[in-house]
């Protein structure tokens, strides 16, 4: 859209009618008014505004004489000169950052007049006007594109910003120069020279440099210089403060090889912050420029590292090194069991990378208990098995390996010590092998007899009263049912008036409270008595009847009532029973026969008894043990009493049914001894628990299948053992020695 001058017909002005004036100006004057004469009208302006404006241009060179800025007698020069004044004096120095870390100065170019930007003011100066005479803009963007034409600084395009273009005329910037200093009052020197950029069409021009930043010289100013290198009015001084870059810490610096992993560091300094990773190749990928780079580690191995740090105040460079390596894994643990009471050096087999440290526990085990060393010796602790680990540790990673740590040997815990109590222990283990075990509390002063029951669920013993109405629970014996429910059969010797009673009494717990019933009561029956469960859980008890001489008894129940019958009356027989029940459910019957001084053995096979002497080399009398092994065939350990010249020997006979004949050894022990108990393990192999008198020890003797061994349970006594075998074949063993106890070979 043209421009349309608000003036019409103005006579023709004074510059154009110069002729006649006391001056002229030769060159430099006429050179200029020639060139104004000579502008030609910008496409798109109205002619009569432009030939308006030139007419102002003219009149204002002609008001403001070249004189004044140059010669003061003709010929008249025009002089040009550096941008001087308030107006021209740049007043948006600033520092900054150039988006790679780096100081950059910025500014604005000041220099009144000059319209087109092109570092001098002249007679171009007037298009600019002409192009957008009459436009306003806010005064706030002082350095849009209006605003610089706006030389009369009204925030309008018009006729009075040609003035500063008279005033002006000639004023030219070539360059800027960066001069710093240690303060603002300071004499500052100069750092470098700018040229002033290519003017293009638009906002004001701006300049921008990279500038070193000198620790000793922090204020900083810009000064305009003309062609002629005269300078112009400074800047204010401004001062380049902040804080540098600088890293105070970093992680990680190690890693497992392989892995990936994201670093990142702790660091200080004004912003914008700008980071170099460099890994050493110990990672994938091996630098990077985030703040917080995630890479994959490089195989195992050491790496010189770098994090670079920088903004615009400085640069700070941390070198680290890059461990990567393997985490440790625990690979065999030796050993793992050794005897009670024996010093044992431990071991363990660990890959990864070195460094590593180790945390040894025993659970309880050895002594002691816990260590840091990596093969540790410890003398072990109560027989048992123990919970035990070794933990390693390195700083790529942690390996804990549970193992469990069997101390061989005898663990004894006592079970009850409320009175003289234990004899006649009788013992089973449940279906979780937690032992269970009935007994008699026997007070001889008090003439106090009553039948207890003990057990244990896993995390202590529990004791509970069967029966105490009158002397009761002499040679009880224990069993369990398929639901771990315990059935005891006694003998009840007298009622609670202590009336003699003399009867053969079975107990038995339901679940919730114990049931007592009289089984025989026909004349003095019960002694010695020996139970065992069928599969349906119903009892089955052998026991002597005695009057003037002694019979065996056997007794059972179908389910609605007890059958009783004798088995052997041949002599003072039945002493000392013990039953078992074959495959078939068919009892077996192991005895004494003390008018024939023979170890008897009878067994029902369907249709009928068989009843035969087992042993009669010797005489045997008391403690017979049954056991039928994998093919229902009688295994019995016997106590031998044999008179000779050198007095009685009391020894331990194991005899046994090999399906053709019997077999009887004597193990001899060298002292006296009392009480085996026999039990067989899974591959039938005899094991016995006895009592050695002589030296008041408890003792374990077993059948390897090449010879007997035997070892010492408890060295303090015990007497009438009861031996039970558990699923792994080691022996358990409850005893009186006062009180009742229980061990555990492990």
């Amino acid at each position: 859209e043209s421009k349309t001058s608000p003036v019409a017909d103005a006579p023709k002005p004074l510059w154009r009618r110069h002729e006649g004036l006391d001056y002229h100006p030769e060159v430099s004057f006429d050179d200029a008014i020639a060139e104004l004469d000579a502008l030609e009208t910008p496409e798109g302006v109205d002619a009569a505004l432009f030939e308006e404006l030139k007419d102002a241009l003219g009149e204002a060179l002609v008001s403001y004489p070249p004189g004044r800025r140059g010669a003061e007698t003709p010929p008249y020069r025009i002089a040009s000169t550096p941008p001087t004044g308030e107006a021209n004096c740049v007043d948006d120095l600033a520092f900054g950052d150039d988006g790679e870390g780096n100081l950059v100065l910025t500014w604005h170019y000041r220099n009144a007049g000059d319209y087109d930007q092109d570092g001098e003011v002249g007679i171009a100066d007037i298009t600019p006007i002409a192009m957008h005479y009459g436009e306003t803009y806010a005064p706030a963007d002082e350095n849009c594109a209006l605003a610089v034409i706006d030389g009369s600084g009204n925030s309008a395009i018009d006729i009075a910003d040609i003035t500063p273009i008279a005033m002006n005329f000639g004023t030219a910037c070539a360059e800027y120069a960066i001069e710093h200093a240690a303060s603002a009052e300071d004499e500052f020197s100069e750092a470098a020279r700018v040229p002033l950029p290519e003017a293009a069409d638009g906002d004001r021009l701006g300049l921008s440099s990279p500038h070193t930043l000198n620790a000793e010289k922090t204020f900083v100013r810009v000064v305009p210089y003309d062609g002629e290198n005269n300078d112009g009015v400074p800047s204010e001084a401004i001062e380049i403060a902040g804080e540098m870059a600088h890293v105070s810490t970093l992680y990680p610096r190690f890693g497992v090889a392989g892995s990936e992993v994201t670093f990142a560091a702790a660091v200080h300094g004004d912003p914008p912050l700008y980071y170099s990773w460099d890994f050493g190749g110990g990672a994938e990928p091996n630098e990077s420029t985030e703040p917080m780079p995630t890479v994959t580690l490089a195989a195992e191995g050491e790496y010189d590292a770098l994090l670079t740090l920088r903004n615009i105040f400085g640069v700070d460079e941390c070198p680290f090194l890059l461990s990567t390596g393997i985490p440790p894994e625990v690979v065999e643990v030796t050993p793992t069991e050794g005897d009670y009471g024996r010093e044992v050096a431990f071991s363990v087999v660990v890959t990864g990378t070195e460094p590593i440290t180790y945390a040894w526990d025993f659970g309880g085990g050895a002594n002691p208990n816990e260590s840091e060393e990596a093969a540790p010796t410890v003398v072990l602790g109560d027989a048992g098995d123990y919970a035990a680990s070794v933990t390693a540790t390195s700083r790529f990673g942690v390996d804990t390996c549970e193992f469990n740590l069997h101390v061989a040997g005898w663990h004894i815990e006592l079970v009850d010590d409320d009175g003289p109590v234990g004899e006649f222990a009788s013992l089973k283990l449940d279906s979780a092998e937690r032992p269970h075990v009935s007994y008699m509390h026997n007070d001889p002063g008090a003439i106090i007899q009553f039948l207890k029951y003990a057990y244990h669920d896993g995390d202590a013993w529990h004791i509970e009263v069967v029966d105490d109405e009158g002397d009761v629970g002499f040679g009880c014996s224990l069993a369990l049912d398929s639901l771990d429910r315990p059935h005891i059969s006694y003998y009840d010797g007298q009622d609670e008036f202590h009336k003699p009673t003399e009867d053969l009494n079975y107990a038995y717990h339901d679940g919730s409270s114990w049931h007592i019933e009289t089984v025989d009561s026909e004349g003095r029956v019960g002694f010695f008595s020996s139970l065992a469960l069928d599969s349906l859980d119903r009892p089955h008890i052998s026991y002597s009847y005695y009057e003037s001489g002694s019979d065996l008894r056997y007794a059972w129940f179908d389910g609605l009532e007890w059958h009783i019958e004798t088995v052997d009356s041949e002599g003072d027989v039945g002493g000392a029973s013990s039953l078992a029940l074959d495959t078939l459910e068919y009892p077996h019957i192991a005895y004494s026969d003390n008018t024939n001084k023979n170890l008897k053995y009878a067994y029902y096979d369907g249709t009928g008894w068989h009843v035969e002497t087992a042993d009669s080399e010797l005489w045997t009398l008391h403690f017979i043990s049954l056991a039928l092994d994998s093919l229902d065939r009688p295994h019995i350990s016997h106590v031998l009493w044999l008179f000779g010249i050198e007095g009685i020997i009391k020894d331990i006979k194991y005899s046994y049914y090999d399906g053709f004949e019997w077999h009887n050894e004597l193990l001899d022990f060298e002292n006296w001894v009392l009480g085996p108990s026999l039990a067989l393990d899974s591959l039938d192999r005899p094991h016995i628990a006895f009592t050695d008198i002589d030296a008041n020890d408890l003792m374990y003797t077993y059948y390897d299948g090449a010879v007997w061994s035997v070892e010492t349970i408890d060295v303090s006594g015990g007497e009438e053992p009861s031996l039970v075998l558990d699923s792994l074949d080691r022996p358990r063993v409850c005893y009186v020695s006062g009180s009742l106890y229980y061990a555990a070979r492990y």
